[in-house]
């Protein structure tokens, strides 16, 4: 099934991103951090105040992640484990600047690679994918770092990595390449090792790219999808079970922030005519299973 799923969906910042992405979630404090990869900047949305801040990053990030304990950051009002131009590292954010600390960067033999798509993992070890920022050629490969700096490779070989996300149960690991339109899931052994890689599911090329990408706590996947003017829901065996229809064509990736209410960021770079609302962040209140 491929059919619309009713739903009430609102722009809550028009912020115009060339690229934005990177959202995470901080449950405590209710607050959505996301970047603009392309314009190297930062910003915070209060989902209950609405607050906007945005700030100049020193260097170009593309995902975040709120640090959870066993993790131990460094000193400051607001610190995100970040991946970006310099590989993985901590991004201490005070009120007028942002200070980028270096953690690791397994790719710097690699130029003309660039990290894209990261999350945090269940086990609660960051996840995070590169790409050839030239998107030619399948230099793109797929990393964890963990709460004592080390990273391991678990997979290789993609031309653009999008959309790390986990099964409820954490067994199952979830990885896009935009450029082939698929959607892979891998077993996760105990140790963290990725086996048994499988295409989850081939979207095909009028439907746009699967972006970034989220599970709900039934174990279905939302995917944004790039120039497809959807956000679709996969379920765990990779068939479409309904998609939300959205107001822009380049949704990038998801987040929920409610049992019912995700919220997504989306592009504006590379279109020929763009609304208002292009680039902007949304929120979507889903109306029905």
């Amino acid at each position: 099934m491929g059919n619309s799923l009713a739903a009430d969906i609102g722009c809550l910042w028009p912020l115009r991103a060339e690229l934005g992405e990177g959202l995470t979630f901080d449950a405590e404090k209710r607050r959505i951090w996301f970047v603009d990869i392309k314009r190297s900047r930062l910003f915070c949305f209060g989902l209950a105040d609405h607050a906007r801040r945005t700030w100049q990053l020193p260097i170009q990030i593309s995902a975040l992640a709120v640090p959870m304990p066993p993790w131990t950051p460094p000193t400051g009002e607001n610190v995100l484990l970040a991946v970006g131009q310099k590989g993985y590292g901590w991004l201490v954010v005070e009120p007028e600047s942002v200070s980028f600390t270096p953690i690791a960067d397994p790719e710097k033999d690699l130029p003309g690679n660039r990290f894209n798509d990261g999350k945090l993992g269940p086990d609660g070890r960051f996840y995070a994918g590169t790409m050839d920022d030239s998107e030619q050629a399948a230099t793109g490969a797929v990393y964890v770092l963990d709460q004592q700096g080390e990273v391991a490779r678990l997979d290789e070989g993609f031309h653009v990595t999008n959309g790390p996300a986990f099964s409820v149960d954490g067994k199952t690991f979830y990885e896009n390449d935009s450029a082939l339109g698929r959607t892979y899931a891998y077993d996760v052994a105990t140790g963290g090792q990725l086996s048994n890689k499988r295409v989850l599911h081939q979207f095909s090329a009028d439907e746009g790219c699967p972006d970034g990408m989220t599970t709900d706590r039934a174990g279905n996947l939302w995917v944004a999808m790039w120039d497809g003017h959807k956000i679709q829901r996969l379920d765990a065996e990779g068939r479409k079970t309904g998609a939300i229809a959205v107001p822009v064509q380049r949704p990038t990736n998801c987040v929920f922030v409610g049992e019912r209410q995700l919220v997504f960021t989306s592009a504006a770079i590379g279109l020929l005519q763009k609304s208002p609302e292009d680039g902007g962040l949304f929120a979507v209140d889903i109306l029905e299973r």
